[in-house]
């Protein structure tokens, strides 16, 4: 089985204590899975190493924040970085799982439009109207291309070929991928480049707080 760490390992690449977190989390896994002796006693002496070098390092962020953000990106499926809106993706990453339920905005059920209600009000302090289509009308003040998306901005889809009805609507993350609550499989992070996605699409929306 080959060990991978393509999530999250480029959080704060230059500072030691992450990449400690980050190490531990995944290296324990690899040993949990092997059961390697061998792969224990590399694991005790690098995570030394590094936990050493670590105490030489200014911390802009608490151990235990970034640990939160080492889960969170496991969680999402992608790397977690410097820039990053953490707020926005710490929050996101809680929802992850949640099944869908029409008219839901809670953890026990959610669906789409409830969903980006509840963050955006968690991680923004923004209060959204209810519904995807009362969003698109009303909360956003800028509508965005595909290719000009950022962090936190909405993405509006529809399944009627005029495309003029809103009926789905998520909130964009990184790299292409958004989060979403889906019908059938709940809240999930899924590429805007999937063809469902691509002949569904509509825009994006930029929300000004002030």
């Amino acid at each position: 089985m080959v060990l991978t760490t393509s999530s999250t390992i480029k959080i704060f690449p230059n500072n030691p204590i992450v990449t400690f977190n980050l190490f531990l989390m995944y290296i324990s896994r690899y040993y949990t899975l092997t059961h390697s002796l061998k792969s224990w006693g590399i694991f005790l002496v690098l995570s030394a190493a590094l936990l050493f070098s670590s105490c030489h390092s200014t911390k802009e962020l608490s151990k235990s924040d970034y640990a939160e953000l080492a889960r969170a990106g496991i969680v999402l499926g992608f790397d977690i970085e410097r820039y990053d809106n953490h707020k926005l993706l710490l929050e996101s990453s809680k929802w992850i799982g949640v099944p869908y339920r029409y008219g839901g905005t809670s953890k026990k059920g959610v669906d789409c439009s409830g969903l980006t209600r509840c963050i955006y009000q968690r991680a923004f302090g923004i209060t959204l109207s209810k519904g995807g289509q009362e969003q698109y009308n009303n909360d956003i003040s800028q509508k965005i291309k595909r290719g000009k998306l950022k962090q936190g901005d909405l993405v509006f889809f529809s399944s009627k070929r005029s495309h003029k009805k809103i009926n789905h609507v998520g909130i964009y993350l990184k790299d292409g991928k958004f989060i979403h609550a889906s019908t059938s499989k709940g809240v999930r992070v899924d590429r805007l480049d999937h063809n469902y996605w691509k002949k569904r699409w509509v825009s994006g929306g930029r929300i000004h707080s002030n």
